[in-house]
Formats: structure tokens, sequence, C-alpha cells
């Protein structure tokens, strides 16, 4: 399946955010993207996994993209990232964060292209192997919803609105799901928690971003509470 990238954009500045967006419309036959004027307004809406690729202005009003990446690496220290500037002097800044690229501004699209393509060398590298239709396809983690079995099969609820369906248990896939993201609640069920929005603790159910309900096995409550209360607690900004 084609790896559609998820993009977030933190720029202050209108002209150079809507070049940005531009250049990479004109890169990218299909991707998402996400704008936002400062890092406080990214902050609230961040959690680890949302993102493929994440855009960062260093000269932002109130919380600066130093600091707005600072933040963002205490939770997720994979997510590539790559800063935006007019000058490099906060390289060393980078470095320390694990900042991927610096972009001079303003930018070049041959450039840009060299960012969206590692930015999709990493997106496969985080993908699961399946046989879906007697095809090997790599799905990305981070599209992953939750997996349900019927049957002999199991069908991933992906994403924007699409399922694939493999043969197999679940018990087997789970073993190629990083925890503690990935966990099976239900003896039909196994979940991404982070892309869970509702936790309904006397229903015992999960509500994924797809409106999907996930059920959850009475033993399984507490460790799913601990889960939940963990990834969804916010951001301190």
């Amino acid at each position: 399946m084609d790896e559609i990238l998820r993009i977030a954009i933190c720029e202050d500045e209108e002209v150079s955010r809507k070049l940005t967006l531009g250049l990479i419309h004109k890169i990218e036959q299909e991707v998402n993207i996400e704008s936002f004027t400062d890092g406080s307004s990214f902050l609230s809406e961040f959690y680890r996994g949302k993102y493929d690729l994440i855009l960062m202005d260093i000269f932002m009003p109130g919380i600066t993209g130093v600091e707005t990446v600072k933040r963002i690496r205490k939770i997720d220290d994979t997510v590539p990232i790559t800063f935006l500037t007019s000058s490099a002097e906060h390289a060393l800044d980078g470095y320390k964060y694990h900042v991927d690229r610096y972009l001079i501004k303003p930018l070049q699209a041959a450039q840009l292209k060299e960012v969206l393509e590692f930015a999709h060398e990493v997106l496969h590298k985080s993908s699961i192997p399946i046989t879906c239709d007697r095809k090997e396809v790599f799905v990305p983690l981070s599209s992953i919803l939750y997996l349900e079995q019927t049957d002999h099969y199991v069908i991933f609820h992906l994403t924007e609105d699409r399922d694939l369906i493999t043969t197999g248990k679940i018990s087997a896939l789970l073993q190629n799901l990083p925890s503690p993201d990935f966990v099976q609640c239900h003896q039909s069920y196994c979940v991404n928690i982070r892309k869970a929005t509702d936790f309904d603790i006397e229903l015992r159910t999960l509500t994924m971003e797809n409106g999907g309900t996930v059920y959850i096995r009475r033993q399984d409550v507490s460790r799913i509470r601990a889960l939940w209360d963990e990834i969804h607690s916010p951001i301190q900004i």
C-alpha cells in the first residue's frame, strides 16, 4: 500500500508556511498536513505516533521551536524532525534533541524532497508486512487503529477509513507489533491504544479514531486504564 505521510508544519510566518505547503504538494501526490502557528498550539494536539514528519520553525512567539522540540522528545524520540530557520546558529541544539535536518529559508524543492524521502524511509521501516490478496504489503504501524479477529482472518482497521484482511491469528501478529502501544485487550481485539479517543470503564470499551468500538476483557480493564492514563496525560506547556 502507498505510504501517505502525515506531516505537521509549525511556522508562524504565513508566507513561509504557504510556500512550504505548496512545495510539499508539488512533491507528494497525496499527503496529510496539519499547520500550526506556535509551539503551544502544536503541543496541545501532539502525541507520540501522530505524525511521520515535523517541520519546525525555530523562531516563533511564545515557546521557541527549540523548546518545543525539547518537549516533543520527552515523549517521542523517533519521529523525524526538521528545523526551518534563517540561520544555522542553533545547530548544536538540534543535535542535542536529535533533529534530523536543517532547512534554510526560503526553502528549496530539492532539499525538501530529501526530507520527505527520509520520512518515507523511516515510515517504511516502521511497518508490518502482511499478505493481502496474495500480495505482500507493508502496513505503517502509525496507520493501524486496531485488529479484529474473525474466524481465521484478521481485519486491520486503518486510518482514512481503510481496512485490510489477512489470514492468521492476532496472537501471532502481536509479536511483530511494539508494546505498550499495541495491546490485546480481548480475544478478538488488539488495539493501538494511542488511536483511542475515549475509554468507558463501566462499559469496558475503547472508542477509536474512526468511531469503532473495541471491547475489553474484565481482567484487562485495570491494565488498559493504566496505559490510557499514561499515554493520554497532557503535555505540560
